[in-house]
């Protein structure tokens, strides 16, 4: 395969997923599209999860597609995900994680549209498998995004979700990645999202498919299902303000933009949600978080005197602007307050 020129690389991180990988490798060994490959990156998990991936490159009929690479020691998805980005073989790489289904035709699909109109984003729709029921996740209308910032603003039209903040299932042109340098941060939750902040200000062409070509499994006891743990390690709340803080430097980074406004309003909506998650799991964490810390993530990008001169949503960004300045105590008040009325705080 090394002489041709490979379609798109599938790229895979493994990490103790015995019970889904199998089902997972075999979604991507029979893509109708070719030639593709399929990246592995062995991240030295203690179960049977490789032996299963060794064993299929040897028996599936396709098995030849499969490329394994091995770190040296456990590095978690972020360094997995890096590792594919540099490198993968073919010409776009779409990100599919060990757990997670895809139709046969999946990649063919995303991969005409992309090519069609040379497109460095190719988002395909999402459907979701939870308690062995799948129902519609994120399904996208078929728009073509041409232009410079006309990805960010379809995205930033609505403070709503439009647009997934994950990044598999989507087809990304792999020159593109590395053109810019994108790379995903060191966190156990939220890489994806500040990705996504990293590369979609960069996306001059971009496809939204209303095909559903993605099918994503929804674990319990995954690092997003605070409710249903005992415990959750202090680490992922500070990690959760921690990102909050990039976001907002990211926010910085598109002043002059037309949807500047809107992003802050996004963003600090955002923020908030994770805020309220925090607090509304608070005795559950395996240590403490000051009310500072908490009035302090919601600290807003934006000065004062530039929220007034918003064109947009200017009455929510002031409310998220005076719970970052409010005294901890009145701040932590006012976003219970908040978030009891929206439902994030019971």
């Amino acid at each position: 395969m090394e002489n041709i020129q490979i379609k798109v690389t599938i790229g895979m991180p493994v990490y103790q997923v015995e019970d889904y990988v199998r089902n997972s490798l075999k979604c991507a060994l029979e893509q109708d599209l070719d030639p593709i490959e399929i990246l592995i990156i062995d991240d030295c998990g203690t179960d049977s999860s490789m032996d299963i991936v060794k064993q299929m490159q040897r028996e599936h009929p396709n098995g030849e597609r499969i490329r394994i690479i091995k770190h040296q020691n456990n590095l978690g998805v972020a360094e997995g995900r890096n590792t594919i980005i540099r490198e993968a073989r073919g010409k776009y790489i779409f990100f599919q994680d060990s757990d997670d289904l895809i139709n046969t035709d999946s990649l063919s699909c995303l991969y005409q549209a992309a090519e069609d109109y040379q497109a460095e984003l190719t988002y395909g729709s999402t459907n979701i498998i939870e308690n062995n029921h799948e129902k519609p996740f994120i399904t996208l209308p078929y728009k073509i995004l041409i232009g410079e910032d006309a990805l960010c603003n379809y995205i930033y039209s609505d403070i709503h979700e439009n647009i997934p903040y994950s990044i598999w299932n989507i087809l990304i042109r792999t020159d593109f990645l590395r053109n810019h340098h994108f790379t995903f941060p060191d966190f156990k939750a939220g890489e994806d999202l500040l990705f996504n902040e990293q590369m979609q200000p960069k996306v001059s062409r971009a496809i939204l498919l209303p095909q559903i070509t993605y099918h994503y499994l929804k674990r319990p006891n995954s690092l997003m299902q605070f409710q249903k743990r005992e415990s959750i390690n202090v680490k992922e709340a500070e990690d959760s303000l921690r990102i909050s803080i990039i976001q907002k430097n990211y926010c910085r980074i598109v002043k002059e933009k037309p949807y500047y406004d809107l992003k802050c309003a996004k963003t600090m909506k955002g923020v908030f949600y994770s805020v309220c998650g925090i607090l509304k799991h608070r005795h559950q964490l395996t240590g403490t978080i000051s009310d500072k810390a908490i009035r302090d993530s919601m600290s807003h990008p934006a000065r004062f005197l530039d929220i007034l001169s918003f064109k947009h949503l200017r009455a929510i960004n002031l409310t998220f602007w005076l719970m970052g300045i409010l005294p901890p105590f009145f701040s932590i008040a006012l976003i219970k307050f908040v978030g009891k009325k929206k439902g994030f705080i019971k």
